[in-house]
Formats: C-alpha cells, sequence, structure tokens
C-alpha cells in the first residue's frame, strides 16, 4: 500500500511548494535549487497569478498556466515548473513561460528599468533537449560570448533531470540534495527516509503522508493518479506505435519527411483524444492542456 504522494504529480508538487501554508518549504526550496547564499537568499516569498497574462491572440496560445509563480523581497520572480513527461517542446515552453512572465510586468508607466529579473526554475524526470549532458543540474544565464561576464542578469532557468540524481542516503549533504531526494524517492518510500527525519524535509513527508490525511482526500488523490499514470501510460505507448509507424512510412517512401510528418499528426491526434478523455473526467482545461501540451484553445474546441 502507497504511504505517501508522489509529488513529481504538478497538483501534488503545488500542494507541498505552491501554498501560502507553506511558504517556508516554497522559500526552501527555490534557495536550495538556485543554490542562493548570503545577501542572495529568498527571504520572503509572495505567490503571484499563476494564469497569467492575455496573450497574443494571433499565434493562438490562450492562457499561460505555470505550477507556481511567485516572487521574492525585491519583486524578482520566479517560476517554478514540475514536469513528468518528456515532452520534446519542453525548453521551448520555458522560453515561452519567461517572455511572457517578464513581458507582463510591464506597465505604460513604468521605465524599463523597472522590469525585474525573472528565474525559471523547471525540475522534471528527464528532458530530451539536455540527453547529452552527464549532470542532473544545469543553469543558464546570458554571458559575453568572448569575456564569460554575466552583464544581463535578468534571464536564468535552473534545470533539473530527477532520472540522472543518483545520490543515495549517505550522499545528501546539502538542501538541494534532499529535496531532490525527496522528490524522486518518497512516492515509493514506505517510511521517512532517514535522512529527511528533520526540520522542513519531515514537515514535507509529513504533508505527502496519506495515511494522516483525511479518507476522502486520500480517495481523491488516489483515483487522480491512477487516472493520470493511466493517461501517461497510453500517451507513451501512443507515441511509440506513431514513431513506429512514422520510421516504417519513411523507409517504404524513402522520405525522411514522410516519417517526421507522420509521427507528428499522429502525436497530435493521441493528444487530442486523451483530451477528450479528460473532459469527460471533468478535468479543468487548463490541467489538460498541462498534460497534452495542447492550447487552451484547442481543449475548448472537442
Amino acid at each position: 500500500m502507497r504511504m505517501f504522494m508522489d509529488p513529481t504529480y504538478d497538483f501534488i508538487f503545488k500542494r507541498l511548494f505552491g501554498s501560502n501554508d507553506h511558504i517556508h518549504l516554497s522559500k526552501s526550496f527555490i534557495n536550495a535549487l538556485c543554490r542562493f547564499k548570503g545577501k542572495d537568499k529568498v527571504e520572503t516569498v509572495k505567490f503571484l497569478n499563476q494564469e497569467q497574462l492575455p496573450g497574443n491572440t494571433e499565434i493562438r496560445l490562450g492562457k499561460t498556466t505555470v505550477d507556481i509563480y511567485c516572487e521574492n523581497q525585491w519583486g524578482h520572480k520566479f517560476i517554478v515548473e514540475m514536469q513528468r513527461a518528456p515532452e520534446t517542446d519542453f525548453v521551448q515552453r520555458l522560453m515561452l513561460y519567461f517572455s511572457r512572465m517578464y513581458a507582463s510586468q510591464y506597465e505604460p508607466t513604468f521605465n524599463f528599468e523597472e522590469l525585474y529579473p525573472v528565474i525559471v526554475i523547471a525540475v522534471a524526470l528527464k528532458i530530451p533537449a539536455l540527453k547529452h549532458k552527464k549532470s542532473y543540474r544545469s543553469m543558464h544565464v546570458m554571458h559575453d560570448e568572448e569575456t564569460h561576464e554575466r552583464d544581463i542578469k535578468e534571464i536564468g532557468f535552473v534545470l533539473i533531470e530527477l532520472d540522472k540524481f543518483c545520490k543515495q542516503q549517505d550522499d545528501l549533504v546539502t538542501d538541494e540534495d534532499k529535496w531532490l531526494f525527496l522528490l524522486k524517492t518518497i512516492g515509493s518510500a514506505r517510511e521517512v527516509p532517514e535522512a529527511l527525519e528533520t526540520g522542513l524535509f519531515k514537515e514535507a513527508c509529513d504533508l505527502l503522508n496519506l495515511m494522516k490525511m483525511d479518507k476522502m482526500v486520500r480517495m481523491e488523490y488516489e483515483n487522480t493518479e491512477a487516472l493520470l499514470q493511466s493517461l501517461e501510460n497510453t500517451k507513451r505507448d501512443e507515441e511509440i506505435r506513431v514513431k513506429a509507424e512514422g520510421r516504417a512510412e519513411g523507409r517504404a517512401e524513402g522520405k525522411a519527411e514522410g516519417k517526421a510528418e507522420g509521427i507528428a499528426e499522429g502525436e497530435h491526434k493521441a493528444k487530442l483524444e486523451l483530451a477528450r478523455n479528460l473532459l469527460a473526467e471533468k478535468m479543468s482545461v487548463e490541467l489538460i492542456a498541462k498534460l497534452t501540451g495542447l492550447s487552451v484553445e484547442e481543449i475548448q474546441k472537442l
């Protein structure tokens, strides 16, 4: 029997790090993953509107929905995102989040100097664009190509791949180690790991403990988890099938573009079918958009 909720599901991730009741956990998580120290540490966290911006209707993107959107004591913005499925366009989606969040600060009465930096913290099981990297963590900022000086500090991406995080309990030294260990292992743990038995980490484990929850809340989580797991499996199986068909078609025609088009079309059809199933289960349009990668507008037309 499962003892703890899996925080890699975004609705549980938000419960843990996106609640005003647990701001101290959010503060610790951001400081740990950004490796802030001394005067750079986040001391206060204020959650902001998470469904951000009307957007440009010409590019038909609908609303931009992120897991956590907050700011620190200086007004610096943070987008914190949890992603289970290995989406091939995940990095591009993060760039969209950054650009829209940065632009959303502008008001006609503002000076451009009043725009604050935006840092994106993204945790995923794996990120296809980073498959060549060995490290589980990479920090992406803007540097001068020749001098390597960081003159533009308004942009930063902290990308974490949990599949590459292989530290065991005896290896956990920093808060970053412990938070990532919790994210990766607590969902399958039978008890609170010894390394997480104190402080904020014990508190986080208690919040995820199914046995300490109301029966109805526990049943709701288990049903939702089962549905999402089924959808992930269906999506993965469909992608495998479509890629196989695309390769076969490409070989038959001797055209690489035939394979690519076949894969793209099949993947889109699979996402539409998933969206219909989720709508039938009364799931919100915004959450369906996040799980499938479809736009809100596309889903509303189904």
